[in-house]
């Protein structure tokens, strides 16, 4: 039930990047996943490191561990821990 709250107010969120930073003739053809990537990247500040440290959080939250060792070589690269 609380996944499904917060599902919703997260699909809230994602609506209006859309609405704002895509014109309306292509809104339609938006995807929710282009417009997390909007999300993260704003929120990052254009910064791919931290993009990455968050991708690699949600593919090991989705047990993506094999896809993830790609991602954790990519921030080994930036000297980061994970």
């Amino acid at each position: 039930m609380e996944d499904e709250k917060q599902n919703k107010k997260i699909k809230k969120i994602l609506d209006q990047i859309i609405k704002e930073t895509w014109k309306k003739d292509y809104q339609a053809g938006v995807s929710d996943e282009q417009a997390m990537g909007i999300l993260l990247s704003h929120y990052f500040g254009w910064d791919g490191v931290k993009i990455l440290q968050a991708t690699y959080s949600g593919l090991e939250d989705s047990n993506f561990h094999v896809d993830n060792l790609e991602i954790a070589k990519l921030l080994e690269k930036y000297k980061v821990r994970v």
